[in-house]
């Protein structure tokens, strides 16, 4: 059984789900209001699992799951690698081709092997330490930055201005 939230809807734009919708709805609200209960990250990883485990429809699940990050509008609901989930659409897209080659199942470091990606997660103490003492040997004076996020898609924005 499945979650309503997670279906195709014909009468939205793109055909997106209720799911995808509430998640890109939380994207552009404050943080004090609540959003949706449905999981957009959790149920695409957990469609990822399924077709790990030589499920069948290993293809239309891992071609769901794509769907559910928005492949319809460009992946604009992707912000995976930014989350506390293990997997990202490069695990997603990396297993398609494989389902569509007959070849192996790719696990995240195969994937990211295969396809040239860094490292995803965030740092270890050493490697930040190791940063900073690489910043330290330049000589700068201050900078200051004043970013501007203007427009109806926040959630576009929202992660380069997180990393800045």
């Amino acid at each position: 059984q499945h979650s309503p939230a997670m279906e195709v809807d014909g009468d939205a734009a793109y055909g997106a789900s209720l799911g995808m919708r509430q998640f890109l709805g939380t994207c552009n609200r404050p943080p004090n209001v609540k959003g949706g209960d449905f999981c957009l990250y959790g149920m695409a990883s957990a469609l990822w699992v399924i077709a790990r485990h030589d499920h069948p429809d290993r293809r239309n699940f891992l071609q769901h799951a794509s769907f559910l990050l928005g492949s319809t509008m460009n992946h604009v609901l992707d912000f995976m690698e930014s989350s506390g989930w293990p997997i990202s659409l490069v695990d997603i897209l990396a297993n398609l081709e494989a389902a569509d080659k007959n070849e192996e199942f790719l696990l995240p470091p195969e994937a990211r092997r295969r396809f040239e990606m860094p490292k995803v997660g965030r740092q270890t103490s050493v490697e930040i330490l190791e940063a900073v003492r690489v910043a330290d040997q330049f000589e700068h004076s201050p900078i200051r930055l004043e970013v501007w996020e203007v427009g109806v898609h926040a959630s576009l924005s929202a992660e380069v201005i997180q990393m800045l």
